[in-house]
């Protein structure tokens, strides 16, 4: 150890070894603006399960659909109301259009709400799910 004494930058901060003071350029100083805050986005949706008995088994529908990050994954059918709908009326809609199976509500079985990010927004999504009873189309397996 030197027993010179070392420069010090003002405040009583050690320089540091060399004796030169850091110096920051302004122009590239490693301290960055924060970003406005991303607008937040309502959204509600409604789906759900709908089953049906064959040969006293039941059988349920769920869907393969890319995701918005274009993952793969199976999920329970849904979508977002549209006009005036309650969720039993989406979600009877949504099922019937994701899987070609209509069917009626037997009963609510509950609703989910979670936030995600986009690149230009926050989202919080309201889900609302039931379970349905299949009274028409069939369930099948595509490829």
């Amino acid at each position: 150890m030197s027993s010179q004494a070392h420069p010090s930058l003002p405040g009583g901060v050690p320089a540091p070894p060399g004796g030169h003071a850091l110096r920051i350029d302004p122009r590239h100083s490693p301290v960055r603006p924060v970003p406005a805050p991303l607008p937040v986005v309502d959204e509600t949706s409604a789906g759900g399960i709908v089953v049906q008995q064959r040969d006293g088994v039941y059988q349920a529908a769920v869907i393969a659909r890319r995701n918005r990050a274009g993952r793969l994954e199976w999920c329970l059918p849904k979508g977002h109301l549209e006009g005036t709908e309650t969720p039993e009326q989406a979600a009877v809609r949504e099922i019937a259009e994701e899987t070609g199976i209509t069917g009626h509500v037997l009963r609510r079985l509950g609703v989910i709400d979670y936030w995600f990010s986009g690149d230009d927004r926050r989202v919080h999504k309201v889900v609302h799910h039931f379970l349905l009873g299949a009274v028409g189309g069939s369930l099948t397996v595509e490829g």
